[in-house]
């Protein structure tokens, strides 16, 4: 006899715009904590010696450090897109399902505009 899982599972529903803009909630907020940590270290080694920045800088080069400059300006303003639009749920706006994928939509689309915006602006790109 074939075992069926006891909940609804990821093998039975496909996903939806809510359930990929929740996981990419947290998975921002988990990237704004490491932008934090980051931005920590580079201050300290920044402030400790020159020889301390220089190294950094090598380091955050090598691993890539625009593509996470990248990514952390993003996950700023999808998290501060995303937290406005919670807002707005929690004054009882929003819920009809067409207003959640719309807002869904319209924080992503904001979200890639104001990041490239964000760049432009400080001569990233």
């Amino acid at each position: 006899m074939k075992k069926k899982p006891i909940s609804p599972h990821l093998q039975i529903y496909r996903p939806q715009i809510t359930t990929v803009l929740s996981i990419m909630h947290r998975f921002t907020g988990v990237g704004l904590v490491i932008g934090i940590i980051l931005f920590t270290i580079a201050f300290a080694s920044f402030a400790s010696a020159e020889s301390a920045w220089k190294s950094f800088i090598k380091i955050w080069h090598l691993s890539g450090g625009s593509i996470w400059q990248w990514g952390l300006i993003f996950s700023l303003h999808y998290h501060v897109f995303n937290g406005i639009r919670h807002l707005a749920w929690d004054t009882g706006y929003g819920f009809e399902l067409k207003d959640v994928v719309q807002s869904g939509f319209a924080v992503l689309i904001l979200s890639i505009i104001a990041t490239l915006a964000f760049a432009h602006f400080c001569s990233i790109i």
